[in-house]
This record gives C-alpha cells, structure tokens and sequence, in this order.
C-alpha cells in the first residue's frame, strides 16, 4: 500500500478509542511500577536530577554519559514540591515515595511510544496496522517492565521514533518541516539518550535507500550533493538543539587544564594552557555524547540466561 492511498486524518471515533486504550495502557504500566524493585540507575538518577534542578546544572549526568531530559522530566514534579513551600526531599528517608512519583512522571515517555507507533505504522500501512502495532508495543512485556522504570531506555525508543516520523512526513514539503523540525527532534532525542546521535541517521538512511531504489531521489551528482546538504543541515539543528537544551556551566575543564600542563614546553603547550584556561564553555552535552561513546567502546559485563561475560556477547550488546 503507497503512503499516498492511506488515509490521513483520524476520524473521531478513532481519537476516542486511542485515548481509552492508552488510559489502559498507562494504569497497567503504574501498576506495574508500583510492585517492582529499584533498578541499580534510579537511586542514580533521582540524586542526579534533584541536584541539577537545585543547581542549575546537568555536570553530574554529563559525567555518566547520561542525557538529562528523561532524569529531568522524572525528577520534576518532586523538586516542583519544593518550589511551592513542601520541604526537600531526602532520598535517605523519602527514597520510596519519591522513587514512585519519579516513575509516574516517566510514564510520559510511554504514552509518546504508543502514540508515535500508533501514528508511525499509521502512516507507513494504514489504519489497521496502526492499531496493531499499538496493541503488540502495550502489551510486550519487556517494554512494560521498562515502561514502569524511571530510566531512558522508553524515553529513547519513543524520541528517536518520533524524530523520524516527523521526518518521513515532512521530507517532501518546505525547509521548515523538512530538515528545521526534524532537527530539532533529532536534539530532542539526543537529549533522551546518545544513541539517538547514531540511530535516528540510520533510520532516515534507510528510507533515503528505499527511496533511491525507488527511483524518488536522483542519483547523479547534484541529485547527491543537494541530498548530502539536507541531511547535514538537519544533523546540525539536531546538535545545536541538544547543546542549547543540555546547557553549560561556564566554566573551564579541569582533565584539560591538566593536560595542558602535561605538555612538553614550547609554542603549542602556551597556546593549549591558555586555551584550557580562558575556554569556559564546560560542562556541556558533547561531553555526555563523549562518555557514552567511550562507555559503548569500553563495554561492561552482561549477564544472560544462565551466561556471563566481561565485556559484552556477540548477540547481546546491554545499553
């Protein structure tokens, strides 16, 4: 079926059955949270996002290789309690309440999941797919654990999809909906997790292949060269927006200044000790979008149906 042939507006009786059942999916999810245990990342996270909301400052998610919009979403409702006159919240004696309010506020990012599969699959093959797709991603159990959890993995799933949705429908018409608005997608799912920094290009490479195939996108040299200048343009609102988002502290980058000092002298050691000392941009999202890239370089242990390994398997890679 062409993405022409499908109907696009969804009619009423539609609208009300998409807000019953994501209703639905939504309770079964906090319930679910309700009854599980606490993850090893969620003391982490909660610490982290009540000490950013305090200080204005994303330093130790960056130093994790953590992308802050899922922790900031998930720790706002406690630390917008502190700024109507409740008293602070201590992890110490509060952890538990303040760990299931945490995860009522990440079910945010579950309702844009069903939403963005409902309208992805929609758009791709149709109603019927679309309601299908929904009724397998609400009730697949491993995205229901992660569904409850106040961690990134759904705010991820559900940020890169959505980028490339608003891709997929935009990429025919103006600048606006075809590279400025799925940029700034493509930062709003950097800031949820930096995989998005390689997934959301390959998804949107995957369809420019199709569309080559298909015989859509020329491929002689200006057709390539105007295609590459697309997608730079929108891989560059992307970054931009994550920075802006992720913010910094101003300040100067102490593993620099000491390299710089480590140099042997000469012209470039003066040059790289004053540069380290007056390039007060630290600490931004290009140092979690670092760490996350050396964490992945570096694997960690897994552990899988009766097998362990030191670094990763071959099949299984745990992000």
């Amino acid at each position: 079926m062409s993405e022409t042939s499908i109907p696009s507006r969804i009619s009423a009786k539609e609208y009300t059955g998409l807000i019953v059942v994501l209703c639905l999916a939504t309770v079964q999810v906090y319930c679910v949270g309700r009854v599980t245990g606490t993850t090893f990342d969620e003391p982490v996270y909660l610490q982290c996002g009540l000490k950013g909301w305090r200080e204005s400052t994303h330093k130790p998610l960056m130093r994790l290789g953590t992308m802050p919009l899922p922790v900031d979403l998930a720790t706002f409702p406690l630390v917008a309690c502190e700024w109507v006159g409740f008293s602070p919240w201590t992890l110490q004696e509060d952890f538990t309440e303040a760990l299931h309010v945490a995860r009522a506020a990440s079910l945010v990012f579950w309702l844009l999941l069903l939403i963005v599969v409902f309208g992805l699959t929609r758009h791709l093959a149709g109603p019927l797919a679309g309601w299908l797709a929904f009724g397998i991603v609400a009730l697949e159990p491993s995205l229901v654990g992660h569904a409850s959890l106040a961690t990134t993995d759904v705010a991820s799933v559900g940020t890169i999809l959505l980028a490339w949705w608003i891709w997929l429908t935009g990429r025919n018409a103006g600048p606006w909906r075809r590279w400025v608005l799925p940029g700034i997608a493509y930062g709003f799912a950097l800031c949820a997790k930096a995989s998005a920094l390689a997934f959301v290009p390959l998804l949107i490479l995957a369809s420019d292949c199709a569309a080559w195939f298909g015989g859509q996108i020329n491929l002689d040299r200006a057709g390539i060269q105007n295609w590459m200048r697309e997608r730079a343009k929108l891989l560059l609102v992307g970054l931009i927006s994550a920075f802006v988002f992720v913010g910094s502290d101003w300040t100067k980058e102490p593993t620099f200044v000491r390299w710089a000092e480590g140099l042997p002298a000469g012209g470039f050691a003066n040059a790289m000790m004053w540069l380290s000392e007056n390039l007060r941009v630290f600490t931004n999202a290009g140092e979690g979008l670092v760490q996350q890239i050396k964490h992945n370089l570096r694997g960690h242990g897994a552990y899988l149906v009766g097998h362990e390994a030191p670094r990763a398997f071959a099949w299984y890679f745990p992000t």
